[in-house]
C-alpha cells in the first residue's frame, strides 16, 4: 500500500510542478510581451543578437519546445531567415536550463518555505485591483507551485519500498545507450524535457539512483525535446524543415560527444560533480552541456546552415506562396504576442497591395493604361481573400488568453482590414468605370481628368500618411491627415460644380456625369476610410474625435 501512495505522491507532485511551470511562464509572458515583440523586430543576421534573443525568450517562457515551434512557424512565414532561426534555437538550449536550476532549489532543506510564494501571489490577486500588479501574482503562484510539486514528488522516495523499486528498475537497465533511448522516448511522449530533468534531479537528490544514470537521462531528454519541432515542421516549407533538422542533428551530435566523454572520463567527471551539493549536480551538468554545445555550434552556424540546405532540398512541386496568408499560421496562436507581430506583417502586405491597386486604377482612368484593368480585378480578389483570412485568424486568436493591450490590438485590426478592403473595392470600381466608358465609346474630357488627377494624388498622399501613422504610431500626423481629408471634401464640391458648368457650356457630355459624380464620391469615401485607418492608433474603431 505504501508504494501505491508513493506513486500517487510522485504523479501528483509532477503534475503540480508542470502546472507551476505553465503558470509562472504565462505570467512572465504577459508582463514581457512588449519586450518580446521589440526583441523579435531587432533579430538580425548578427548571430549573437539572435542567440541572446533565443536565450531570453526561452528563460521567459520556460519551454524550449514552445520556442522551437514558434521559431519554426516564423521561419515558415518568412519572418526569420534560417541563419537567424538556428541562432535562436541555440540560445533556447541555454535558456531552458533555468528551469533545472530552479528545480534544484526545490530539493534543498527548508525549500518548502518557498511554497509560500503561492500565498503571496493569492494575497496580491485578492487585494490589488491594478491589472499590471495582478499579473505578477500569477508569477508568484506558479513559482510557489513548482516547489510544492517537487517537494511532494520528493516525498514519494522517502519510503524504502519506493526507492528500492525504482532503484532496481534502473539497475536492470544499467546501460548508457538504453537509458538515453528511454529518456528520449519519455520526453517525446510528455513533450517536456523540463519534466524529465526535474524528475532526474529528484531521483539523485533522494539517492534513489546513482548520478551517472541521471546524466544519461539528461542527454536523452535533449534529443527527445527536438521531436516536437520535427513533427511541427513536417507540413511546412523547406526552411522550417531545415531548422528542425539542425536542432535534431545538433542535439544528437552533442549527446554522442558527451556520452563518449562520459564513458572515457567517467571517474574524473563524477568526482567534479560530486564535489557539488547533491541537489545541484544534475542541474550543473545540464547547464554545462547546453552552454558548451550551444557556444560550439554558434561558431559553426554557417556550416550548419549549409548542411541543412544540402540535406533538405526545396520542394519543386510546392507552390511558391499561397494566395491567401503567407506570414501567419495556426502554430503561432499559442503565443498571441508573436501572432500579433506576424499579423502586422500580413496587414503591411495588405497595405501594399491596396495602394498598388488604387494607384493602378487611377492610371487606368487618367492615363488610359487599359492593360492594368485585369491586374486590378485580380488583385482585388486577392485582397478580399487576405481580408477574410486575417478576420478568421483574428477570431481564432481572440479565444486565446492574452493581455488587454493585445485584445485592443485585435479589435483595431478588425476595423483596419475592413477599411483597406473597402478601399480596394473602390479601386476595383474605378477599373469597372473605365470599362463602361470604353464600352460607351467615350471618355472624360482633359479638364475632368485634370480634376480627377488632383484628387487622386491627394488621396495617394493620404494613403502614405495613414500608413506612416499606423506603422509608427505618429499621433502628431493625425491633424495633417484630417486636413487632407477636408481638402478632398472641398475639392469634391468644387469639381462637381465645375462639371455642371462644363455641361452647360457643352465641354462635357451628359453621359459622363454619372461616371464623374460616381468617381468623385468614391474618392471622397476613400478619404474617409484613410482617416479611420489613421485614427485606429488612438481608438479601436478609428473614429475622428469631434473638433469641440
Amino acid at each position: 500500500m505504501d508504494i501505491v501512495i508513493s506513486f500517487v505522491s510522485l504523479l501528483s507532485g509532477l503534475s503540480i510542478f508542470m502546472v507551476g511551470i505553465k503558470q509562472m511562464s504565462s505570467g512572465l509572458e504577459k508582463i514581457s510581451t512588449s519586450r518580446m515583440q521589440k526583441g523579435l523586430s531587432k533579430v538580425s543576421n548578427n548571430r549573437f543578437v539572435s542567440f541572446g534573443f533565443g536565450t531570453f525568450i526561452t528563460a521567459i517562457m520556460q519551454s524550449s519546445t514552445l520556442v522551437t515551434v514558434m521559431t519554426i512557424s516564423f521561419l515558415n512565414a518568412n519572418l526569420l531567415t534560417l541563419f537567424q532561426g538556428i541562432a535562436i534555437i541555440l540560445g533556447a538550449n541555454i535558456g531552458t536550463t533555468l528551469t533545472a536550476v530552479i528545480s534544484s532549489f526545490a530539493t534543498v532543506d527548508y525549500a518548502i518555505f518557498l511554497s509560500l510564494f503561492v500565498l503571496v501571489g493569492i494575497l496580491i490577486d485578492m487585494f490589488t485591483k491594478k491589472e499590471s500588479i495582478k499579473r505578477i501574482s500569477s508569477i508568484f503562484i506558479g513559482f510557489g507551485l513548482i516547489f510544492i510539486g517537487l517537494n511532494l514528488a520528493s516525498e514519494a522516495f522517502k519510503t524504502n519500498e519506493m526507492k528500492e523499486f525504482i532503484g532496481n528498475i534502473f539497475t536492470n537497465i544499467n546501460f548508457p545507450i538504453l537509458l538515453i533511448f528511454i529518456s528520449m522516448i519519455l520526453t517525446a511522449i510528455v513533450h517536456s524535457s523540463t519534466l524529465i530533468v526535474g524528475l532526474s534531479i529528484i531521483l539523485v537528490s533522494t539517492q534513489t539512483i546513482p548520478l551517472e544514470y541521471a546524466l544519461f537521462i539528461v542527454l536523452g531528454a535533449e534529443i527527445g525535446t527536438t521531436t516536437t519541432g520535427v513533427i511541427a515542421s513536417l507540413s511546412l516549407n523547406a526552411n522550417a524543415k531545415r531548422l528542425a533538422f539542425v536542432q535534431f542533428i545538433f542535439n544528437v551530435f552533442g549527446t554522442i560527444l558527451f556520452t563518449t566523454i562520459l564513458l572515457i572520463f567517467k571517474e574524473p567527471i563524477l568526482n567534479v560533480l560530486t564535489s557539488l551539493s547533491l541537489n545541484f549536480q544534475v542541474a550543473f551538468f545540464q547547464v554545462f552541456f547546453n552552454v558548451s554545445t550551444a557556444l560550439l555550434a554558434l561558431i559553426f552556424i554557417k556550416q550548419l546552415e549549409k548542411l541543412a540546405n544540402i540535406v533538405v532540398k526545396d520542394n519543386k512541386s510546392q507552390t511558391i506562396k499561397s494566395r491567401n496568408l503567407i506570414y501567419i499560421n495556426e502554430n503561432l496562436l499559442s503565443t498571441p504576442a508573436f501572432a500579433i507581430t506576424a499579423l502586422n506583417k500580413e496587414i503591411e502586405r495588405m497595405f501594399d497591395l491596396t495602394k498598388n491597386n488604387l494607384s493602378n486604377a487611377l492610371k487606368i482612368l487618367i492615363d488610359n493604361e487599359i492593360h492594368l484593368i485585369d491586374s486590378v480585378i485580380q488583385n482585388e480578389s486577392l485582397i478580399d481573400d487576405i481580408n477574410q483570412g486575417i478576420a478568421l485568424y483574428l477570431a481564432q486568436l481572440s479565444n486565446q488568453p492574452m493581455t488587454y493591450s493585445l485584445e485592443l490590438s485585435i479589435g483595431k485590426m478588425y476595423h483596419l482590414i475592413n477599411d483597406l478592403e473597402r478601399i480596394a473595392d473602390h479601386a476595383h470600381n474605378f477599373a469597372i468605370i473605365k470599362q463602361d466608358l470604353l464600352n460607351d465609346g467615350t471618355d472624360f474630357s482633359k479638364t475632368a481628368k485634370d480634376d480627377i488627377s488632383v484628387m487622386g494624388k491627394k488621396i495617394l498622399n493620404m494613403f502614405d500618411l495613414a500608413f506612416d501613422i499606423y506603422e509608427n504610431k505618429r499621433t502628431d500626423l493625425l491633424k495633417d491627415l484630417s486636413k487632407l481629408e477636408n481638402e478632398i471634401d472641398e475639392q469634391k464640391l468644387v469639381y462637381e460644380t465645375n462639371h455642371v458648368t462644363r455641361l452647360r457650356m457643352g465641354e462635357c457630355q451628359l453621359e459622363h456625369s454619372k461616371y464623374f459624380f460616381d468617381f468623385t464620391s468614391q474618392l471622397e469615401r476613400i478619404g474617409d476610410h484613410l482617416v479611420n485607418i489613421g485614427y485606429t492608433i488612438i481608438n479601436m474603431v478609428g473614429n475622428e474625435p469631434d473638433a469641440n
